[in-house]
């Protein structure tokens, strides 16, 4: 079974120790998740162009249209494996951090689970890199365009950086997480709601919630709640 433990981060400030799931895992997720609808509010006509940043092995959504359909990943496995699948799309190895697209280039964006995984050595890093990261998305989305972040959320500023230092120690000490379903060097940082918020507005975007659902970790019974997996919809400020 490889790993992912040897790819480069393309010259961008992820570290270079983050590691990505094994291939089995990342097969079994892509043959397990099914691809869901579009929200009701976003519409996007024939011969759009759609970006989904950090694809992984599958897409998230289902775009019932004539569309010209792109994925990123900065892993070479994941996009070798999407072509496979899908060998229409355009697939490319790149950085969310250093898109390789023109200005106002997609009608839609999508970032599913992907902003938890641009890591630094310390929150700041990661605060940072997830600024970089959407200031690109409203570079490349289109003036009228959309921008769906499909994301899970801390319940506190506090839980977002316990849980990064948490991830980051047991990655260097190679303990896997196994009651949060992180594994063994792989490093996260989830914001809380008002991190995202803030970034989001500094990146000029408007924040529009558009799907929620509790994150509970349960033992037996009883159940603590870790936050939500919110899905936003991100709109230029100038978006008509």
């Amino acid at each position: 079974m490889a790993d992912f433990r040897k790819e480069k981060c393309l010259n961008d400030r992820l570290l270079t120790e983050t590691v990505y799931h094994f291939k089995k895992r990342v097969y079994e997720y892509a043959r397990e998740r099914r691809a869901k609808s579009l929200p009701d509010e976003v519409s996007i006509k024939d011969s759009s162009k759609v970006l989904e940043i950090g694809c992984g092995a599958r897409f998230t959504y289902r775009v019932d249209r004539e569309v010209e359909v792109y994925g990123l990943d900065i892993v070479p496995d994941m996009i070798h494996f999407l072509k496979k699948r899908h060998p229409a799309l355009c697939g490319i190895v790149g950085s969310a951090l250093h898109l390789p697209f023109k200005d106002d280039s997609f009608n839609l964006l999508v970032a599913n689970a992907l902003l938890h995984h641009l890591v630094g050595k310390s929150p700041s890093d990661c605060i940072e890199n997830i600024r970089v990261a959407l200031e690109e998305m409203n570079r490349v989305v289109k003036r009228n365009g959309f921008v769906l972040v499909r994301e899970l959320i801390s319940r506190s500023r506090v839980f977002s950086y316990f849980m990064f230092y948490v991830t980051y120690i047991c990655a260097k000490l190679g303990i896997e997480i196994n009651w949060l379903d992180i594994h063994d060097k792989v490093i996260v940082f989830f914001m809380d709601k008002r991190t995202f918020n803030e970034l989001s507005l500094k990146a000029k975007f408007k924040v529009k919630e558009v799907e929620s659902e509790k994150w509970v970790f349960r033992f037996g019974r009883f159940g603590i709640k870790l936050g939500e997996q919110i899905t936003f919809l991100l709109t230029p400020k100038h978006h008509t």
